[in-house]
């Protein structure tokens, strides 16, 4: 399922008890920051949450794969986003993670195939 902004703003309202367009202030708030953070190029860390930086990447050769050619890449910038181990354990909580796959003798022909 989608969420969106206004499902954000009324959820963090009713949560923590503030008005709706508080919250949509302060969430507009947010944003700038995180932009001023990505425009820095520096890293922004949310404990508990994630880590959001940018990394340059920097001038080098590539592959034209339509000319059949080598290229100069100029320098760029990408940005990455790293949820915390405890974001990653609640996408996975109620999951039953078995390690070992067992296939049986009496289904291996439908592997095997």
């Amino acid at each position: 399922m989608k969420r969106g902004r206004k499902w954000l703003v009324k959820e963090i309202a009713r949560r923590a008890r503030f008005t709706q367009s508080d919250v949509a202030i302060i969430l507009k708030a947010l944003g700038d920051v995180i932009y001023d953070v990505v425009k820095n190029k520096d890293v922004l860390l949310l404990n508990g949450l994630f880590v959001m930086w940018v990394k340059e990447i920097a001038p080098h050769r590539g592959w034209d794969g339509i000319r059949k050619q080598p290229i100069d890449l100029p320098k760029t910038h990408r940005l990455y986003f790293s949820p915390s181990q405890k974001l990653i354990s609640e996408l996975h909580s109620g999951e039953e993670i078995n390690p070992e796959i067992n296939i049986s003798e009496n289904n291996r022909e439908a592997y095997d195939e």
